[in-house]
């Protein structure tokens, strides 16, 4: 049957409908795959067996210009060689020639090349031999030079060097006689040694003068009386100054008691003004309109609890308003949310809307009034037009193909194909002129051509339309979709604006809610806070009647049960303060007969020291004097000694100079010459190994192109040559034999594709005829459905109904769609959030960091406790210690200060305010006390007192601080006191001694140059009955000119003077 098949085909190539059934033509087309498969693969398997033929010829004819390329390098490489030989030649001969070693006209054979190099070599051997001998002679001659002017040097240097040195010497010697000369007339002047020698009788006798008033100074026996009367006098002002103390000690407990009495009366004060702010604390408006009454003392607790409970019932209030808040802000992001979702969709609609019709539905408009078509059947009538098109394109082609058979078959038959009754030939002739005619090539052609026109136009249209009607259904669906979702939007502007009052009212309630709550905290706070300082008045009152009670049981304690007044105390004071000053008068009296004497005393001392001094410069002056002559005439001899060598060694240097310079011209003038000889050697050996080199590698040349062997190769190359032409030919002709089988083959499988094109033409018509037939019974179908409604408004409504409820669906559809999609996108933001490395194992994490914070809130808490502790301790130690310094610093400066317009001083601290939990820090000053009067001392007081409140401060500080340390230094302590000031420091020294004189590690340093106020602690140390056995005196001593040391006297304090010397540090 396929056989038969194609055979008709063949015939009749054009469409038309076979007889066959849609099976067997099913059958067929599978079939005829595989043909169409098979006769592929032959074809393929043709053109691979022709395209490997002409890739291998092509290769070939790359490998034929690759050896040619080759043959011509060959060529010139052999070219190369000849002409190198002939260089080497060349240059053999020229060497032989240069050198004098022989004539060489080739070096073709291995013997003329072992020749020629044996020679050449011998001949470079020689000439190094030669320069050799020159450098070795050079040397030789250079060592002889040498050592000759290397001794003629040394003599030359010798001589300048023992010149140089003799008269650095001999200036030297003149330098040092001239100051020996220099001094000796210094001492001696003019005059000789006789005149010293009587200068010095008179000092010995003026000293035995000097001495003997000293001895009869130290024997006076009215210094001895004054000391005695001035003891009496120190020990009864001693006692004096004991008894005052102790008035005074009762004057300063009266005046402290007087301070904590008036520090009672400030608290007394105190609690009195803090019971009347509570009272106008409680009767405060804001309180009174909280609680609707006036609360009392007694009422505060029942007060506190109420403001207590109407502050949770306002917590609870606060809490509900953000609730109904918080629950209104979600409703209004939602609705937001859904508003913004259906503007988007709205937007894209409108958007999608603007370019349909700026697009595909212009096109389609233009279509559909260009045709006059329906937009609901164009597609079924642009279908029909085209098919009709091509049915007319088919039938002129089939008549054309009718008329072709028909007059083939009554040429053939000679009878009419119809009737098959015979023609005679005039009647054939006509037949065949009528078909022709009606066949007549170019009318035909023409309307064919315009058949094709109008079937392509049509097919086109038709496609365009086709592919543009989706766009028209998405524009009516878009017109109808948009009405109801601008409704939707409208709806949900009324809600967003209906729910945005809500949460204005929500916000204000909240409001009043939160003002109604901070006035009940402020109520409760400020009700707390005077129950607070109710608590505190009750406190200090009862802590004031404790002060009291402990002050007057202290006052008992310490002046008896019948204490006196404070005027009766100072009366007493005064008395004993003007008995103290008339004794004072009396010892200072005696103290300057004293200090005159001692003054005297210690002038005698001083003249006598100083005519011994005076002696002992005479006596070493003479001395050095007889060194100074011994060392000139020693000087003089050298002189001359120094000179006479200095003229034997300018003698001889000339002569020797002389010769060192003979020596070295010979030298240049004898290395000139053997420098040139070996110049002109070293150049001609340089040549030769040039030249040899030169010889060398143009040798390598000839002997590297001969071992390529060109030749050779160029007679393999040329036999490869002659092959690959022979294989070209061969590969041409099968070549040529492939072509008519590609020819048959390509042939056949465009007549197999042909005929299964027209099998699935065959086919696709007899399925579109199937569909038209269907869509003919649902026509039919579809309008008994429309023949069953009575009228068009019952289809209309029923339609509409089918609509709205469709629009509902896809309405909440797409509200759950828009929630999914909001909530899968917070799913995944949340997802990704947690697969952050961060936010690994956090569950774990937020658990440990809850445990931290709480243990540090503990651990806070704890700490606040201990500091708060560890604060007041603090404070109440610093407090005790300034007490105990101070009443040091009162004791202190009542015994230094002689003054009357300073009671005593004391150091005031404080600290500075600031945040409690901050590092606290204290500032001191020091401050002057007379009666009750109180006035900070800087600015207000002279450099002796400052000094003086400096020294009392620091004593006072080493008592109470420095316990286990009893090292006290005083530097200069006297700068700027005057004598009653320098006497009282004396007596607190003193009274410090005798209270630490019990103490072993206590060691007292005093550093001074008031022999005043030395002599002042003396006597203050004896009428206190201890003193210490010595004190040291720190002096200078020359004890060679410009040349002085430090010395150190350790003396008795039973010494009747203060020794000073004149050189005093």
């Amino acid at each position: 049957m396929l056989h038969d098949i194609q055979r008709n085909y063949r015939s009749n190539p054009e469409f038309k409908e076979m007889s066959e059934t849609t099976s067997q033509l099913n059958e067929l087309l599978t079939n005829y795959d595989v043909i169409v498969a098979t006769n592929n693969r032959q074809v393929e398997m043709i053109e691979s067996q022709e395209s490997q033929l002409q890739m291998t010829k092509a290769m070939i004819s790359e490998k034929v210009v690759n050896l040619r390329v080759g043959k011509g390098l060959l060529i010139k490489a052999i070219e190369k060689l000849r002409s190198a030989v002939k260089s080497r030649a060349e240059i053999a001969c020229n060497m032989g020639r240069k050198h004098a070693f022989g004539s060489f006209l080739s070096l073709n054979t291995s013997q003329e090349l072992r020749q020629f190099w044996s020679r050449f070599q011998d001949a470079l051997v020689e000439k190094e031999i030669e320069l050799k001998n020159l450098e070795q002679e050079n040397v030789d001659l250079n060592d002889t030079w040498n050592s000759t002017i290397n001794k003629l040097e040394t003599q030359v240097n010798h001589f300048g060097l023992q010149i140089a040195h003799k008269n650095a010497e001999i200036a030297e010697v003149k330098k040092e006689e001239a100051k020996v000369v220099q001094f000796i007339q210094s001492y001696q002047g003019s005059t000789e040694s006789a005149p010293s020698q009587r200068e010095l009788s008179q000092l010995e006798a003026k000293l035995a003068d000097l001495e003997a008033k000293l001895e009869a100074s130290k024997n006076n026996n009215a210094m001895s009386l004054i000391r005695d009367e001035t003891f009496a006098l120190e020990k009864e002002l001693h006692s004096l100054t004991y008894d005052m103390q102790i008035a005074q000690n009762k004057v300063n407990i009266l005046r402290g008691f007087e301070k904590d009495e008036s520090a009672l009366e400030h608290t007394r004060r105190n609690v009195t003004a803090s019971k009347l702010s509570v009272i106008e604390s409680l009767c405060d408006p804001k309180l009174v309109q909280l609680l609707a009454h006036t609360p009392t003392e007694d009422s505060l607790a029942h007060d506190a609890d109420t403001l207590e409970a109407l502050s949770q019932a306002s917590m609870a209030a606060v809490d509900e308003s953000k609730a109904t808040l918080r629950h209104q802000e979600a409703r209004a992001t939602e609705l937001n949310l859904k508003k913004e979702q259906e503007e988007n969709f709205v937007s894209k609609l409108r958007q999608e809307l603007d370019l349909l019709e700026q697009g595909p539905m212009q096109e389609l408009q233009r279509i559909f009034s260009a045709y006059l078509l329906q937009p609901e059947s164009a597609l079924s009538q642009l279908e029909t037009m085209y098919m009709e098109a091509k049915d007319k394109t088919l039938s002129r082609k089939n008549a054309v193909m009718f008329l072709k058979t028909y007059k083939k078959k009554g040429e053939k038959e000679n009878c009419c194909p119809l009737c098959h009754r015979g023609m005679t030939p005039d009647e054939l002739a006509v037949f065949s002129k009528l078909i022709a005619d009606k066949m007549d090539d170019s009318k035909n052609q023409e309307k064919i051509q315009k058949a094709e026109r109008l079937e392509q136009q049509a097919f086109e249209v038709w496609k365009q339309t086709e592919t543009l009607m989706p766009s028209w259904h998405r524009h009516q669906a878009i017109l109808k979709e948009l009405p109801a979702k601008s409704e939707m939007l409208n709806e949900l502007y009324k809600q967003t604006r209906a729910l945005e009052v809500d949460l204005t009212q929500a916000r204000l309630a909240l409001l009043q809610n939160e003002g109604k709550l901070a006035q009940v905290v402020e109520g409760c706070a400020m009700l707390k806070s005077v129950r607070k300082n109710h608590e505190q008045v009750e406190f200090d009152s009862r802590k004031l009647a404790t002060l009291e009670r402990d002050l007057i049981s202290r006052l008992a304690d310490s002046l008896g049960s019948n204490p006196p007044t404070m005027t009766e105390a100072q009366g007493v004071l005064e008395a004993m303060q003007v008995n103290c000053r008339e004794l004072e008068t009396k010892l200072k009296n005696k103290q300057k007969e004293i200090h005159m004497a001692s003054e005297a005393h210690m002038r005698l001392q001083g003249e006598v020291n100083k005519v011994r001094e005076d002696k002992h410069i005479l006596n070493q002056r003479n001395n050095e004097l007889e060194k100074a002559k011994d060392q000139r005439d020693l000087l003089r001899a050298t002189l001359r000694k120094l000179q006479d060598d200095l003229a034997t060694s300018q003698r001889d240097f000339p002569g020797v100079q002389r010769e060192l310079q003979i020596k070295v011209n010979e030298r240049d003038i004898s290395r000139m010459q053997l420098k040139q000889a070996m110049d002109v050697k070293r150049s001609e050996l340089t040549q030769c190994q040039q030249d040899m080199q030169l010889v060398k590698t143009k040798h390598e040349e000839v002997e590297q192109l001969q071992k390529q062997n060109d030749e050779g190769k160029l007679q393999e190359l040329e036999q490869e040559l002659q092959l690959l032409n022979a294989q070209s030919e061969r590969i041409s002709r099968e070549i040529a034999v492939l072509q008519p089988e590609k020819n048959r083959a390509r042939s056949s499988l465009s007549e197999t594709e042909s005929f299964k094109r027209q099998i699935r033409d065959n086919i696709q018509f007899r399925q579109l005829r199937d569909n038209v037939d269907k869509a003919k019974e649902d026509i039919a179908v579809f309008k008994r459905k429309v023949d069953k409604f009575k009228s068009t408004a019952e289809a209309e409504n029923a339609c509409r109904v089918a609509n709205q409820t469709l629009s509902a669906a896809k309405e909440a559809r797409a509200k759950l769609a828009g929630k999914q999609d909001n909530l899968q996108e917070l799913v995944r933001e949340v997802q990704a959030q947690l697969a952050h490395r961060d936010l690994k194992n956090i569950d774990e994490k937020k658990r440990h960091k809850f445990i931290e914070y709480e243990t540090t809130v503990m651990a806070v808490s704890d700490l606040d406790k201990y500091y708060k502790a560890l604060d007041l301790s603090l404070m109440e130690f610093h407090s005790r210690k300034i007490e105990e310094i101070n009443a040091i610093i009162r004791s202190l400066w009542q015994i230094t200060y002689r003054g009357q317009d300073i009671d005593t001083i004391e150091i005031v601290s404080g600290h500075d305010t600031g945040d409690s939990k901050s590092k606290r820090s204290y500032n001191y000053r020091v401050v002057m006390r007379k009666d009750s009067a109180v006035l900070d001392m800087r600015g207000r007081c002279s450099a002796g007192q400052k000094v003086l409140a400096g020294l009392v401060i620091r004593l006072a500080l080493a008592e109470t601080f420095c316990l286990n340390c009893g090292i006290l230094a005083l530097d200069e302590p006297t700068t700027n006191l005057d004598t009653a000031n320098k006497l009282g420091l004396a007596q607190a020294i003193s009274d410090i001694l005798i209270a630490r004189e019990k103490q072993q590690n206590f060691q007292l340093i005093c550093i001074t140059h008031d022999e005043e106020f030395v002599q002042m602690l003396n006597r203050s140390q004896m009428l206190g009955g201890s003193r210490p056995e010595y004190f040291w005196t720190v002096s200078r001593e020359e004890i060679a000119p410009r040349y002085f040391v430090s010395k150190i006297d350790k003396r008795p304090w039973s010494s009747d003077f203060v020794h000073h010397p004149a050189n005093d540090i």
